[in-house]
């Protein structure tokens, strides 16, 4: 096992972004460790550990977006590359900047990657790569690119083979600036990193925004999973992946960090499989977790930076062992050193409470109150497992209150809120409201987990209002994050074809632009700009698209139930292909709505599959049949204890105790003892998914009713008939009761 890591804090900044710092490795010229912080404050920070920490700044003109080692060799110092918007600007480790480059493309660099043979960096949808500070690459992918990676040692004469994390749940190869490979993996990719030693020539290790891990193997451009894994943790995103050898052990360690403040190490087993080694929660958003040596050269450790600024250390190094006198010594030592710099820190102190005195009292507009407000991260998110999504929120300084306002119907998960005080207000039509709640928190509290349930077909916009704690003029920041009306459904990448699927075709006078952004308001994961595939032969491209135009194909899931949705359109045309009608409908009436508020008219056609109702119940059946048992074996528990508990008090004899497999044997049947057996386990199972029966009752109503929907007919009337079926539920009788109808 290995040892425990100790905390060792380095110093507090302000809030800081996601890869915000780098440790740079001692050099001839520069023997010290140094780590590179940037944080909101527009400074740069030098924290150089020789014999002691030392710390320096240099400020810098704009926000620092990221900041990078340049790998480039052959400089004799090292350098660094700090992103800010459009820009990337060459730094010494001493804070001289050595060149600036400003890239022709609008829009924010998200990821830069540096060799000897180029600068590789992307802008949104677009790769570059750079030489000698010249363009020599360019691509436009089809959706926005999260990370990137640059391998020499893939091909044999050494050619760069450049990796992509793409949101849209790919991965993309390239060779010499286009696309040599592409694989889909469970979730949108936003890390990449090398294998271990032994694989680092040809495999890269991602990670996804809901925290799931995967290695692939790169084939020269034909790529191929090797394992996938699911933090036990979180279904956070994946902030960094490292391979280091932490622990000493001779082998390199996997070291995952995760956004929320989670931190996992594996080691790899005899088949490469990684094993969970060491897991740490540090309960607090983190924006960078570097493995390296820092405060000892003999000892490595994780440097971790939050979003609230404090820089601290993970470190394997032990507690000293001293004698007494030495201790004395030090402790005098320690003590004369914490008390002198406790005096500078309040002599800076005074000093900024006279100024901040000064310009509270003498306002330079006496007709302005500026009002400066806490930075507040937020990640608003699907949990897919659970069918929940979840908002994450932390702030610098402590919470006071949240208000949360949404006008479609959204349900709060009232046993995930820690200790905050939840209060529902009552909403009525005239307010414009479905859910208005406030949550109170405890003090020193600044973050907050806030799970969310959706239903599909009802849309709108969440809005929070996060308050912090203020002993001056209080502040709020208002939230917003959109409520779509297939709200839990992902992009995929194939389409099952063989499924009794049925057709919605609009025809109307729109662009591609437009129907691309009604698409966009009504699925998540869709890409804000219009992934063409050009004209092509008629014979691959979809039914009923022109194959003279170009045209977009848009694949969905359901997480929810496995059916699947297929968009495809272009200018004047749209179809959309589903096995569940309900999905179509609720497109639809999304459509038509954004149709007329634009004042486009539509021609709609619907053709409607024989099978494809069975089909959908076929697929919901097994899941609502374990739930109703479900239900049912726990609404027996009571009355079963009941029963073994006055038998056991009336006839002590037979009763076998709380281990018997049956306490009753003679006069309880198996099934029943079988319930008694596992009550415990079957009320957590029933706590854990409380309103799954609902939800998938209420699919099966959907179903009726949009079946005859679509035949003009209205069969609202003949609901309460089918829930006392499903009551009794068997799937014979459901499925009659749908064809009778």
């Amino acid at each position: 096992m290995p040892q425990e890591l100790r905390r060792v804090d380095y110093y507090q900044l302000q809030t800081t972004n996601n890869h915000c710092s780098v440790l740079v490795a001692p050099s001839t010229k520069s023997p010290g460790r140094k780590l590179i912080v940037a944080d909101h404050s527009n400074y740069v920070y030098l924290f150089d550990y020789t014999d002691t920490l030392k710390i320096s700044q240099f400020p810098v003109a704009n926000h620092v977006a990221r900041i990078y080692n340049d790998q480039r060799r052959g400089k004799g110092t090292s350098r660094i590359l700090i992103v800010q918007g459009t820009c990337i600007l060459s730094y010494s480790v001493n804070g001289k900047q050595l060149f600036k480059y400003g890239s022709s493309i609008d829009g924010t660099i998200t990821a830069l990657a540096s060799m000897d043979s180029g600068l590789y960096f992307v802008t949104e949808c677009i790769y570059q790569k750079l030489f000698n500070w010249k363009e020599d690459e360019f691509l436009l992918c089809p959706d926005r690119i999260t990370d990137i990676l640059v391998l020499h040692d893939v091909f044999a004469d050494s050619t760069p083979l450049v990796v992509l994390a793409c949101i849209d749940r790919m991965i993309r190869l390239l060779k010499h600036g286009t696309v040599n490979g592409e694989l889909e993996v469970p979730g949108p990719p936003i890390c990449l990193s090398t294998a271990d030693a032994q694989r680092r020539a040809d495999h890269v290790v991602y990670g996804t925004s809901d925290g799931q891990l995967g290695l692939v193997k790169l084939m020269r451009g034909q790529p191929v999973h090797e394992w996938q894994l699911c933090s036990r943790n979180t279904r956070g995103p994946v902030l960094g992946i490292e391979h280091f050898d932490l622990f000493r052990t001779g082998q390199e360690q996997l070291i995952v960090s995760y956004e929320e403040g989670v931190i996992e190490v594996y080691e790899y087993d005899t088949l490469g499989y990684p094993c969970m080694l060491y897991e740490l929660n540090l309960l607090h958003k983190l924006t960078s977790v570097k493995a390296g040596t820092f405060a000892s050269s003999h000892y490595p450790e994780l440097v971790c930076v939050t979003y609230t600024g404090a820089v601290f250390g993970l470190t394997t190094e032990p507690l000293k062992e001293v004698t007494e006198q030495e201790q004395e010594e030090i402790g005098r030592s320690v003590l004369q050193s914490k008390v002198d710099k406790l005096r500078e820190e309040v002599t800076s102190l005074e000093g900024q409470l006279l100024r901040l005195r000064s310009t509270q009292e003498k306002p330079a507009d006496q007709s302005l109150l500026c009002l400066t407000t806490a930075r507040i991260a937020h990640n608003f998110s699907l949990d897919a497992d659970r069918l929940l999504f979840c908002l994450h929120l932390e702030c610098a300084v402590a919470l006071d209150h949240v208000l949360i306002q949404c006008n479609c119907p959204v349900e709060l998960e009232d046993s995930e809120h820690g200790t905050a005080i939840l209060s529902l207000t009552p909403c009525t039509v005239e307010s414009g409201s479905a859910l208005l709640a406030t949550l109170r928190y405890q003090a020193n509290v600044n973050v907050t987990k806030i799970y969310l349930r959706t239903i599909e077909g009802q849309y709108g916009t969440l809005r929070v209002y996060v308050t912090p704690r203020s002993i001056a003029a209080v502040t709020c920041q208002c939230l917003e994050f959109p409520i779509r009306p297939l709200s839990l459904h992902q992009r995929i990448h194939s389409f099952d074809d063989g499924r009794p699927l049925s057709r919605l075709t609009l025809t109307g006078r729109f662009s591609l632009a437009t129907i691309h952004q009604w698409v966009r308001l009504c699925v998540p994961e869709t890409p804000e700009k219009p992934p063409f595939i050009e004209s092509s032969t008629e014979g691959s491209v979809p039914f009923g698209i022109d194959p003279k135009e170009q045209y977009v194909r848009l694949l969905y899931g359901s997480t929810f139930l496995p059916t699947q949705l297929e968009c495809c359109y272009q200018r004047n045309k749209a179809i959309f292909r589903s096995c569940n009608i309900s999905t179509l409908a609720i497109v639809k009436d999304f459509l038509t709505k954004e149709a007329t508020m634009s004042k486009v008219p539509l021609s709609i056609d619907t053709d409607i599959h024989p099978d494809s109702v069975e089909h959908t119940l076929r697929l919901i059946h097994p899941e609502l049949e374990s739930h109703i048992t479900l239900a049912r074996q726990v609404r027996l528990i009571d009355p079963i204890q009941e029963l073994v508990a006055g038998q056991a008090q009336s006839f002590p004899q037979p009763f076998c105790g709380d281990n018997a497999d049956n306490p009753l044997p003679g006069s309880l049947p198996e099934e029943y003892a079988a319930i008694w057996r596992d009550s415990a386990r079957l009320r957590k199972l029933y706590k854990q998914q409380p309103i799954q029966l609902e939800r998938l009752s209420g699919c099966v109503v959907d179903q009726y009713i949009d079946k005859f929907r679509f035949q003009g007919i209205d069969v609202k009337s003949r609901i309460p008939e089918l829930l006392k079926l499903l009551n009794q539920y068997d799937f014979y009788q459901i499925l009659q009761f749908f064809n009778d109808s």
